[in-house]
């Protein structure tokens, strides 16, 4: 899988590091049933999106993704995705994943963030959990990296 992922209590956190190709799409929406499902109801999502190690996915992918974004979305109460890094390709990438938001026509908390601090920030508001413990779970697990 080119993604790492990590489920502490009602929140799955998955860190990509590489570029997914075609099979990883329907993996993934498998991979978010099963740990909603372990967790006995919907979680909260947060992604970790390394631009400098993950490029762009093919359009096969991301038509794909689109099509399977409103059944990913199921899944979760809210979700943050951080993009890690600057420039161009972040911009595309940030672009493209508010579009995917756009086109599953769902009401669904979804934020966009430059840094994993900011994007824990806004979890630990909306989340009753043990912050330091959560913190150390995706540190271990190579979620975050700082």
């Amino acid at each position: 899988m080119p993604y790492i992922s990590c489920r502490f209590g009602k929140l799955l956190a998955l860190r990509w590091t590489a570029t997914p190709i075609l099979s990883d799409t329907d993996q993934l929406v498998a991979d978010a049933r099963a740990a909603r499902e372990a967790a006995g109801g919907q979680l909260r999502l947060l992604v970790v999106i390394p631009i400098r190690d993950v490029d762009m996915p093919s359009a096969e992918v991301r038509a794909r993704m689109r099509l399977l974004f409103a059944d990913l979305l199921e899944n979760f109460q809210s979700v943050d995705t951080v993009f890690e890094g600057s420039g161009i390709t972040a911009s595309l990438i940030r672009t493209l994943m508010r579009s995917m938001v756009l086109v599953a026509r769902r009401e669904f908390d979804h934020q966009f963030h430059t840094t994993t601090q900011d994007a824990f920030r806004r979890l630990e508001r909306a989340e009753s959990f043990d912050a330091p413990r959560t913190l150390h779970a995706l540190r271990v697990s190579k979620i975050i990296r700082d």
